[in-house]
């Protein structure tokens, strides 16, 4: 599909069916679309329900997988998350798109790109901001061990490639779990860091973060951690550029930047 757009708002409640998503693909298909805008996917007024408000929803959770190439599209002012992908086997190249939250928010906490339950991808060439949680009533926090925290992009696992993306506004700019490859990102001034990387192995080379309370966070809670930062460059943060936290027994390693 090129060049269609798919548009909200709706007007459903929690109780008698919100809206859910813009673009849903599953039972094994695949979707290449380009050129597209997919916007204004929420309830009026705006409401906490998930899943709804998600933008393209890639799977099925538990159920079932798909792929998808995007690219050249407009995904903006969700209630969810702009692009989530279900499941290990499911895929999806994300190139060359603008991927924009409703921003810091009392009420939803929105997420801009998500990789859920084993499922990887490229993410590449894309500009992604205002994804946040406003409020502590929803659980988010700074606290990365008691609270949450939302990111522009969120994965990891074999396969997970992000490169070259512009990440901005963001409570976290990338959000990575078990591994990825990050190389050639730029970031500022998201709220907490730039790079967030949680319970595995990761390196990430040549990577521009400004401003934020920080620049990497390196997180050991189930598992040891180690970050190679390779030219990593940050300036501009409120606190140390690089911290680490510990829990459980587990630790943290980091070399560079």
């Amino acid at each position: 599909m090129s060049g269609v757009t798919v548009s909200g708002p709706g007007a459903g409640t929690c109780d008698d069916g919100a809206l859910g998503d813009g673009i849903h693909v599953f039972d094994g298909a695949h979707l290449d679309l380009s050129f597209a805008a997919v916007t204004h996917l929420h309830d009026t007024p705006i409401s906490n329900c998930f899943p709804n408000g998600l933008g393209i929803t890639i799977g099925d959770p538990f159920v079932s997988t798909a792929t998808a190439t995007i690219r050249h599209s407009d995904i903006s002012d969700y209630a969810g998350v702009g692009i989530i992908v279900f499941n290990e086997g499911s895929s999806v190249t994300i190139s060359d798109n603008v991927i924009t939250g409703p921003g810091l928010s009392p009420v939803v906490a929105t997420g801009g790109v998500e990789f859920i339950f084993g499922a990887v991808g490229t993410v590449s060439h894309n500009v992604i901001s205002g994804n946040a949680c406003g409020s502590p009533a929803l659980g988010c926090g700074p606290d990365f061990f008691n609270e949450f925290q939302v990111a522009g992009i969120t994965g990891g696992g074999p396969g997970t490639v992000i490169t070259q993306n512009l990440l901005y506004g963001n409570q976290v700019g990338i959000y990575a779990v078990d591994t990825a490859q990050i190389s050639h990102n730029t970031f500022a001034d998201n709220h907490y860091f730039g790079m967030a990387l949680q319970d595995g192995s990761f390196t990430a080379s040549h990577d521009k973060i400004s401003g934020g309370v920080g620049g990497v966070a390196v997180i050991a809670a189930f598992a040891d951690t180690e970050a190679i930062l390779d030219k990593v460059k940050i300036a501009g943060t409120s606190g140390a550029p690089v911290q680490k936290f510990e829990c459980c027994g587990f630790t943290t390693t980091v070399i560079g930047p």
